[in-house]
């Protein structure tokens, strides 16, 4: 029943073009557990600020009873707006078991639905960020997460002290409220972003939530804000016309200049 999405392959390709149009390299990195698919542009100083995209859930599931057989995304989104970045470092992390499925003999499953935030894949792509900083020479990272990669942000950020700025898209930062309002199994195997929230209440935050958007409704990052003791780093931005994937991409060009702290871009 799923003939008419382009296959595993062709998802892959488009990707490759994609990040080579926009000048990034593409790479797969040995982390923990999982061989994770990279693209990164790396061009400015020692010690720069590197940007670090996150991205979603992919295409996990064929329809809402029926998980699919290889979450690589048909729309990349974090990556086109990756290939949108327009100043300092930036590089792109697919979730485990994207693109490259077939290198991970760990991968079922269970690691893009149940699982998709469970230690295992936390624990490799923080190895992930940790190569990516170290190709940059950076000092500080900042992570933008789009759909359930902003919970991998925030997750990512409860275990690591250089984050200067969260950013997350149409973001799933609260999973448990989520799974709640839209009537859904709670996501055995993951763990909860809201476990160790208390580390991030320095860290400038923007959530930024499409006006339409139904997959992940607006009152998932009130949660996520309603749960810190000290919220006035944590802003939420519901962006009227779009939905779940349109139009950042799209916008980010605008987006980016608007929400990226101003004193945290590096050139």
């Amino acid at each position: 029943g799923c003939s008419h999405f382009p296959d595993p392959e062709t998802r892959a390709i488009n990707a490759d073009a994609i990040a080579r149009d926009h000048d990034m390299k593409g790479d797969a990195l040995s982390a923990d557990e999982f061989v994770v698919q990279t693209y990164y542009r790396l061009k400015s100083a020692r010690g720069a600020q590197l940007t670090i995209y996150l991205e979603g859930d992919g295409f996990a599931w064929a329809s809402r009873s029926q998980p699919s057989f290889d979450p690589t995304p048909i729309n990349p989104v974090a990556l086109k707006m990756a290939a949108e970045h327009e100043q300092g470092n930036v590089a792109y992390l697919a979730r485990p078991c994207q693109y490259l499925k077939e290198r991970n003999p760990r991968c079922n499953v269970k690691e893009w639905t149940d699982r998709r935030f469970s230690e295992e894949v936390i624990a490799s792509i923080n190895a992930a960020v940790d190569q990516l900083k170290e190709k940059a020479h950076a000092t500080r990272l900042r992570l933008v997460g789009f759909s359930g990669g902003g919970a991998v942000a925030v997750l990512l950020a409860e275990r690591r002290n250089d984050i200067d700025q969260i950013v997350t898209v149409a973001g799933n930062i609260d999973p448990v409220a989520w799974t709640g309002l839209l009537h859904l199994s709670p996501l055995a195997g993951s763990l909860d972003p809201m476990g160790d929230i208390s580390h991030l209440e320095h860290i400038p935050q923007v959530h930024l939530v499409g006006g339409t958007d139904k997959t992940v409704p607006l009152d998932v990052a009130k949660s996520y804000r309603s749960a810190f003791s000290d919220p006035s780093n944590v802003h939420i931005e519901v962006i009227p016309g779009f939905n779940h994937h349109c139009c950042w991409a799209e916008q980010w060009p605008q987006l980016q200049k608007k929400y990226f702290s101003s004193d945290t871009i590096a050139d």
